[in-house]
Formats: structure tokens, sequence, C-alpha cells
């Protein structure tokens, strides 16, 4: 077989030279190749077509000599080879005739022309790969789709039944007992999805957000946002979403459109790079540093989800969401932490835990402190309800240790202040944020972390994220292959 430039390879409908010297002969073999195109199933047969000689017979495979060799240096980008530096490529040899079978017509003819083969696995594999990786991301997103279509409809009807029914009985208690079908509807629906994210994100928007929402509806908890008189539509979007409403547009702090985009982008780009990190060089990194970045990676998402949801309702509807969070790396204290950190809890806790608690102490001075107390130990139960919904296993009540002792530590830093110089001393603020900071992160490391990494819920994420980013890559190769054949 001769190796010069004569010869090229065919990738999809572009050919490529091979400069001499680059191939080396490896064995040579027969393998049939169908001589007609058509054959769009791939198993080598061609129905209802005449072959070329005009017997009127189906065509077949004809057995043809071809030569295998490798390509030795990868010194062409534009070679298909992936990130080795050879790969495997299958040549035509001569006819009986003696001449060359490399013409457009004889190539045309046999229908897929040259194989290239990326080593070590051949690139009809490859793109089989990549069909079946499509087929199984387009079935994902199909079952999305139809999760997503039950989760919309359950909420649309529970929603419309509280509205239509639940208003029309007296605030209290009878009210809460007809809501209590509604609260294990939206507690189980998350447990419908199939993927980690997804159920974290019905979670947050249905089994805490909704069901508190709810709740204040019930007992209409410090003038509640929810009136009876609403139409059905502001009733739905309100209890649904964190929508901004006349009772938080004067304390909620509002951004300019194009510091929102731009604080968008940015946190886009370091979680990027962050996930990246992570995949690649988690081998090489101490685990604590891996929890660091994990701590990076859970502000990153939460302000990334409530970033695009409120960018998304902004276009569609024009309405405005609440702020998800104020800059908690800036934090001098963890009072001032958790006032920063995750607003909508905190918002829901205030007025469904808080200050009920409180008024019910109202003539102790420690009632604060019991407000405190109690909104940290519900958090962490619907945290640990979070981890077992996310990780379907038991609960290790560790989720629910960390927010009560951060609580208890927050009760003992408001009794410090309010008896140390009558609440006016501080330490420096680079300091206090340093000391904040640090604690959250220690503590989050000890036991905040451990239930999600035990329960592999972390590399579950990752391998979501990689799989959505490799559904767009093929998806991007495929079109721009598409218009490589056609152009």
């Amino acid at each position: 077989m001769r190796t010069n430039a004569e010869y090229k390879t065919v990738v999809g409908m572009t050919k490529i030279p091979i400069p001499n010297g680059e191939l080396e002969t490896r064995t040579r073999f027969d393998w049939g190749i169908p001589r007609l195109t058509g054959d769009k199933d791939g198993d080598g047969e061609y129905p209802n077509k005449k072959s070329g000689d005009g017997d009127g017979d189906k065509d077949t495979l004809n057995p043809r000599p071809w030569t295998l060799c490798m390509l030795k240096e990868k010194k062409n980008p534009r070679f298909p080879i992936g990130d080795e530096n050879r790969g495997l490529f299958i040549f035509p040899d001569e006819n009986e005739d003696g001449d060359e079978d490399w013409n457009e017509d004889s190539k045309m003819g046999m229908g897929i022309g040259v194989l290239v083969f990326p080593a070590p696995v051949a690139i009809y594999r490859q793109r089989s790969i990549l069909r079946r990786k499509q087929r199984e991301l387009a079935e994902s997103m199909e079952a999305i789709a139809k999760n997503f279509i039950i989760y919309v409809s359950s909420i649309t009807v529970s929603l419309c039944y509280c509205y239509f029914l639940s208003s029309k009985i007296p605030k209290g208690i009878c009210r809460f007992i007809s809501l209590i079908p509604i609260f294990c509807i939206f507690t189980i629906l998350p447990l419908r999805c199939t993927y980690v994210f997804t159920t974290a994100i019905c979670f947050s928007f249905t089994t805490w957000l909704m069901n508190f929402k709810l709740i204040r509806f019930a007992f209409d908890l410090d003038e509640s946002p929810y009136r009876c008189s609403d139409s059905l539509i502001r009733f739905i979007t309100v209890a649904s979403l964190p929508v901004k409403t006349k009772s938080t547009d004067s304390t909620s702090a509002s951004t300019s459109p194009e510091r929102s985009w731009y604080k968008l982008g940015l946190q886009n780009l370091i979680f990027s790079i962050l996930v990246s990190t992570v995949n690649n060089y988690r081998d090489r990194f101490h685990p604590d540093i891996v929890l660091v970045i994990y701590c990076g990676l859970l502000f990153l998402i939460i302000d990334i989800i409530a970033g695009v949801s409120a960018a998304l309702l902004l276009f569609l509807t024009g309405l405005e969401l609440e702020p998800s969070s104020n800059e908690p790396y800036l934090a001098t204290s963890l009072q001032n932490f958790w006032g920063r950190w995750n607003l909508l809890v905190t918002k829901t806790l205030r007025y469904t835990v808080y200050k009920p608690v409180r008024s019910a102490f109202s003539d102790h001075k420690w009632a604060p402190h019991a407000g405190v107390l109690s909104s940290f130990f519900v958090s962490g139960l619907m945290h640990e309800l979070f981890v077992y919904q996310l990780s379907r296993e038991d609960p290790t009540w560790e989720m629910t240790s960390f927010f009560v002792i951060h609580g208890i530590c927050v009760v003992v830093e408001m009794i410090i202040k309010s008896n140390l110089a009558g609440g006016r001393w501080r330490l420096p603020k680079f300091l206090a944020t340093l000391l904040t900071v640090g604690f959250v992160v220690v503590t989050g490391l000890w036991l905040f972390f451990p239930p999600l990494i035990r329960t592999k819920v972390d590399v579950k994420v990752l391998m979501e994220h990689a799989s959505f980013v490799d559904f767009i890559k093929t998806t991007f190769y495929s079109m721009t292959q598409k218009s490589q054949i056609h152009g």
C-alpha cells in the first residue's frame, strides 16, 4: 500500500490530506462495504433498491480489500482523534485491475466512504455513543417535561382548592385543618423528581416556600398578603413564588438590571470554574479543600437559581422576585450572617415561627431568644427533610444539630451584645467577618456537608451538571456536522 499524499480520509464530507510519512501499515483484511447509498439503518441492506447491474436483486455487502493503518502523530488538528496522538484509519487497496479505487464516484458509491477510527475507539462507535447519549438525554428531558407538567398542574389545582374552599373558612385552626391535604401533596411532590437538581428546586419552592406561605395564610399571620378578595391569578402567583408585595417593596433592596445581569454572569463564570476544578482535580485536593469549594458552590447555586428565576419572571410577567441573599460573606456576626443568607427562608421563618413564638412568650424578657431557637430548630428539621428527599436515605440528624448549634450561638451572641457596653462594643469589621465566616465554614464541614457527601449527593449533582454540559456539546456538535454536510 502506498502511503503518500494521494491518500485522503473523509470526515463527514470533509477531505483531509495525509502527508507522507505519517502512516504505517498494520494489517490487511477484507471488509464488506455497500456500494450504494441509502442504508439508513446501518444494517448493510437496501430493501426496495435495485442493484447497479440491473439484475433486480437486493444489493448486499461487497467484500473488498482494505488496509488498516495508524497515524503516527497528531499533526493535523482537524483529525477527530480525541486526546490521543495516534489514530486508526482504513484505506481501500488497489482493485483487481490495479487501479486505485479512490475516485469521487466510487467513494460516493460506497455510501459511507472511508471509515476513520479515533484511537482507541472507532468513530462509528463514537458516533453511536453520541447518538445514544443524545437519545438518553432526550428521554431525560422528556421525563423532566412530564414531571414539570404534573408539578404545575398539581400546584394549580391545590391552590385553586385553597382559593375557592379554604379561603371561605374562618382563619385559625379550622382553616389550617382544611389545608392539611395540600401540605401533604406539597411535601411528597418532590419525590416524583428523578434528579437531585430538580428535586432541590421542587423542594425549595413547594415543600418549604409554599407550605410556609399557606401556614401564614391559614392563621393570617402578621397581615398575610393573601386576601380572599384577590384575583385567582394573583393568589396563585403570590402563593407559589417569592414575589415582591407592597409589604416588602419598601424593605427589599432594589438592584439595577445592568448590575443584576453583570452579577449573574460573574456568578455563572465562577461556578463553572469551581465545578471544573472539582471534576478535574478532586483527587489532588485535600477533602476539606473540596468541602470549602462546596461552600462556595452552595452560595452560588442559590443565587444563580434565584437570579435566573427572577429574570424569567420579570421578562414574562413584569413581576419582581425578592432577593435571595445579601452578601453573607460580608457578615460581621452570626446574627448578621443569618439575616443576610437565604432571605426567602429567613422571611418565612420570621413570620411563621419567630414572631408567633415571641408573641406567645411576650411577658418574658427571653421571648426573642425562644423565637430564635425555635426558628433554627424548625430550619434544622426542614433541612433534614431536604437531605432525605435528595438522598432517599434515613436521616442522621446532623443537619438539625448544625442549625441548633447555630441557634444557641446566635442567642449567646445576642446576650453578650446586650450586656457588654450596652451593645455598642464591636470587634474590628475585618476580624469580625473572618471569625463569622470561619465559624460557619468549620461547622459546615463538621455537620452540614457530611450527610450530603456520605449519600453521594455531591457526586450526583456534579454528574448531572456534566451530563447537561455534554448534552449542550453533543447538540452543538451535531448541528455543526449537519451544517458542514449540507454546506
